[in-house]
């Protein structure tokens, strides 16, 4: 748009910002705006919840004794933060952290003894995949 005397104005906030850094200043702002977007959309489809990014954009401007009109601009970005990560865990007795409920009673796992008696009762393990095997039985020869 041309103004007082032809001379050329810019007329929208967009075409100032443009002027800082010769343009990388609006790209990098532009850039920080997708970049916060694309974070808060993987937030919540990762974690859920309602994640919140922020932009902050501040514009100073200096009027020289000249007439020159100096403008200088700062982004300050923030993208959600990932949940903390979390465990579980108790204290013994002696004030040491362990694994294991202090209230619940250990149990000692022992192998089992494969069936004695000849009531046709089945032995059989199962594996890590819930795959149930048979154990052969042993048969007395006499």
């Amino acid at each position: 748009m041309r103004g007082e005397r032809g001379i050329v104005e810019l007329s929208t906030f967009e075409q100032v910002l443009s002027l800082l850094d010769g343009g990388d200043f609006l790209n990098r702002l532009k850039s920080e705006q997708r970049g916060i977007l694309d974070a808060v959309r993987h937030h919540r489809e990762e974690y859920g919840g309602e994640p919140k990014g922020s932009l902050t954009l501040k514009v100073q401007y200096v009027m020289s004794r000249d007439g020159t009109l100096g403008i200088k601009g700062e982004i300050s970005a923030k993208q959600p933060a990932a949940p903390g990560a979390r465990g579980v865990a108790w204290l013994s007795e002696g004030g040491r952290i362990t694994t294991a409920h202090p209230g619940q009673m250990a149990m000692e796992l022992r192998e089992a003894a494969p069936p004695s008696d000849q009531s046709g009762a089945r032995a059989y393990t199962v594996d890590a995949d819930g795959v149930v095997h048979d154990i052969p039985q042993q048969r007395d020869v006499k």
